[in-house]
């Protein structure tokens, strides 16, 4: 699945906030942080949108930490499931660690820290918006421009730290759940 589906179900995913009082203003960040968490746990793949967005150097740790995971918890079943992925021309590490409930409230947990900080919200959004701006229209001006519209906005809506932790933990579920209706699947139970 390639980014734009990602993206369009990402930016959906938070709005059930909409149900708990959320104002159309509060929703949109919410949407440019689910689609931009959207696209994290492919950061585990080479030439997937994230990679690019961030460079190599944060896919190839993320790499280690999901072969290390994949090696320290895999029983026979999966070395079997790794062996056909192989065969079909998959890394056995794409798809693993970062394609797991347990990340995803990790990175919610993240963000929520991170939205606690003075400007962790702006910060978080104009990071969304700018991943996004990215993926949409493969042009580093016009990203950069999408994501400094997401840090302005985001300054004038209160968003508590804990919607901001909800928007990534969703966007990245979304991901993560629409994987998990392909062929090669996700272990989304991981590590149990």
């Amino acid at each position: 699945m390639n980014a734009r589906p990602h993206i369009l179900i990402g930016a959906a995913s938070p709005m059930a906030a909409a149900y708990f009082g959320a104002s159309p203003t509060q929703c949109g960040v919410l949407a440019v942080l689910g689609a931009g968490f959207s696209l994290g746990p492919d950061i585990d793949h080479p030439n997937s949108t994230i990679t690019k967005v961030l460079k190599d150097s944060a896919h190839h740790w993320m790499k280690n930490i999901s072969a290390f995971a994949r090696h320290q918890t895999s029983t026979i079943f999966d070395e079997n499931d790794f062996e056909w992925r192989e065969k079909e021309g998959w890394s056995p590490d794409h798809r693993a660690l970062t394609h797991t409930a347990a990340m995803a409230a990790a990175i919610g947990g993240l963000s929520w820290l991170v939205a606690m900080l003075p400007l962790g919200t702006t910060l978080l959004a104009g990071e969304a918006g700018f991943v996004v701006g990215r993926a949409l229209t493969r042009n580093a001006a016009r990203a950069m421009l999408f994501g400094i519209a997401a840090s302005v906005l985001s300054l004038f809506v209160s968003l508590s730290p804990a919607m901001v932790g909800f928007a990534a933990t969703a966007g990245w579920l979304s991901h993560v759940l629409a994987d998990g209706c392909t062929k090669f699947g996700v272990p989304l139970f991981w590590p149990l």
